[in-house]
C-alpha cells in the first residue's frame, strides 16, 4: 500500500506538457457520449448538461417495460444488445 501512495504522489507532481493541456482543453468542450452509464446519453462539457434517451415498449406482453440505460457488451439474462455504428474518436 505504501508503494501505491508514493506512485500517486509522484504522478500528482509531474508537470503537464503544453500539448497535454491543449488536448484536455479541447476534449472538455462540446457534446459527446461522456456518460459511462449509458450510450444513449449525450453530455455537454464543461457545463455537464446531460440528455438521456429512454425506450419504452408498449406491447401487450411488457406494457411497462422501460430501458433507462444502454451499454455495449452488457451480459446477462434480459440484457439489452447494443451494436455501435461507425463513428470518429472525436464524436463528430
Amino acid at each position: 500500500m505504501f508503494g501505491l501512495a508514493v506512485c500517486f504522489s509522484v504522478a500528482a507532481q509531474t508537470p503537464r506538457s503544453v500539448e497535454y493541456s491543449a488536448v484536455q482543453a479541447r476534449l472538455t468542450q462540446g457534446w459527446n457520449t461522456w456518460d459511462v452509464h449509458s450510450v444513449a446519453a449525450q453530455v455537454l462539457l464543461p457545463e455537464a448538461f446531460t440528455i438521456r434517451v429512454g425506450l419504452q415498449n408498449n406491447s401487450t406482453l411488457n406494457s411497462d417495460a422501460f430501458l433507462r440505460e444502454a451499454l455495449i457488451g452488457r451480459q446477462g439474462p434480459g440484457s439489452e444488445q447494443v451494436f455501435p455504428g461507425t463513428h470518429t474518436w472525436s464524436g463528430s
